[in-house]
Formats: structure tokens, C-alpha cells, sequence
């Protein structure tokens, strides 16, 4: 990505809901989810393909990953 150079970053922070116990923070994955789904949903209408897409998740992030890409109804070309 940095060779290419011609690349946006969008960084969710869910930190605060990813905080505390695992069954408190997997109580947030679901919602998260949608969140960042709608808003890649906005960067799409605005004219971006989804082609150029690709979600980078770690831990509980790829369960909120999961649920991204479920929302796009299985569209999203790229989940690491």
C-alpha cells in the first residue's frame, strides 16, 4: 500500500466497547458492525468501488469484520 501511494486509511476505534470482559466487549461486535458497514455503504454511493475495498481486522475485530461483510451482503472483496 505505501508503494502505490494512492490509498485512504479509515481507522474504527472501538476501543472503549472493546474494553472490559469478553462477553461484555462480544456484546458490542454486532453493532459495530453495522456502524462501519453503513459507512463504507456512504463511501460506496459516493462513488467508490467496492473493488477497492479491503477491511484489515485483528481479534474480536475479525468478528466485527465478519459482521461488515455480512451486511454488504457477501460483496466486500477483502477481509485479512
Amino acid at each position: 500500500y505505501l508503494q502505490r501511494g494512492d490509498h485512504n486509511l479509515i481507522v474504527a476505534d472501538w476501543s472503549e466497547l472493546a474494553a472490559g470482559n469478553y462477553i461484555e466487549a462480544t456484546s458490542h461486535v454486532r453493532s459495530v458492525g453495522t456502524e462501519i458497514s453503513g459507512a463504507i455503504q456512504r463511501i460506496i454511493n459516493a462513488g467508490v468501488s467496492i473493488e477497492k475495498i479491503h477491511v484489515v481486522s485483528h481479534s474480536l475485530g475479525s468478528q466485527v469484520a465478519g459482521i461488515v461483510g455480512m451486511e454488504l451482503n457477501g460483496t466486500l472483496p477483502r477481509i485479512t
